[in-house]
């Protein structure tokens, strides 16, 4: 599949909607074009403008490939908003392991206060959902 900077949230979007984060999570890890793992390792240390990564050629500090960080936070490190919430007020905290990892974070800066979810994954047993609603704590 081809898509462009304007598919790709929405790509990412239905994928994880499917259930198939393992796909993203592929993607993410991959070291040959197109993938964030192959420019990883051709020295990208921000998000280029092209899949090559950091080859010299256009911006090399773009955010057109940033789909992927709305997945870390929501599908991976599992903080998402509940549906009937507004401004994330109540929240949907239930991390999707992936590939061979070991543990996932997240931590989602709400305007009611900072969500944060760390926990170990199994791969064989995904935790359960589990709703909550965020609080903030003022001095």
């Amino acid at each position: 599949m081809t898509v462009g900077e304007i598919a790709l949230p929405s790509v990412f979007r239905v994928l994880s909607g499917a259930h198939r984060d393992d796909v993203i999570f592929d993607v993410a890890m991959q070291t040959t074009a197109p993938g964030y793992g192959y420019q990883v390792v051709n020295g990208a240390t921000a998000l280029p403008e092209y899949w090559d990564g950091a080859t010299g050629y256009g911006s090399q500090d773009h955010f057109m490939m940033g789909a992927i960080e709305q997945w870390f936070s929501s599908a991976l490190g599992g903080i998402s908003q509940s549906a009937d919430s507004v401004a994330y007020r109540d929240l949907l905290i239930s991390p999707r392991p992936v590939g061979n990892l070991t543990h996932a974070g997240s931590t989602y800066h709400t305007p009611y206060g900072s969500a944060a979810e760390a926990m170990p994954l199994s791969a064989s047993k995904p935790a359960p959902a589990r709703r909550a609603t965020s609080r903030m704590e003022s001095p």
